[in-house]
């Protein structure tokens, strides 16, 4: 194998590497199914303090100044996350479907970026 070949097969090597471990980030960062987000839903909050990368509802919480508030509901702003989490679980006939398609946005953004990579 001569050097030429051999720098082909090492970027080849490289560029899927490269790929695989995108997609894998991608997977794990967004690896939020509509059955999921439902079984949420269906599920009581008694499970301790999530971290806010545990929070499934995240995409509809948003900050301004020193207070969290519910993206759908802007009038509902607390500074407690717990508040603002009980909120969108409690009504849920508001923020499930929303939920879902944010979630099936940000995935797919996250998979365009991988057609551009590749």
């Amino acid at each position: 194998m001569n050097k030429k070949d051999l720098d082909c097969s090492i970027s080849h090597v490289h560029k899927w590497m490269t790929l695989f471990i995108f997609m894998y980030n991608a997977i794990s960062k967004f690896d939020i199914k509509p059955s999921k987000i439902k079984n949420w839903f269906d599920s009581d909050l008694n499970q301790g303090e999530p971290s806010f990368d545990e929070i499934i509802c995240k995409l509809l919480i948003g900050k301004k100044d020193f207070f969290l508030y519910c993206k759908l509901c802007q009038k509902v702003e607390n500074v407690n996350i717990s508040s603002i989490i009980q909120h969108i679980h409690y009504f849920s006939d508001k923020h499930k479907q929303p939920l879902i398609q944010e979630w099936s946005k940000q995935m797919n953004q996250e998979f365009r970026r991988y057609e551009t990579i590749r």
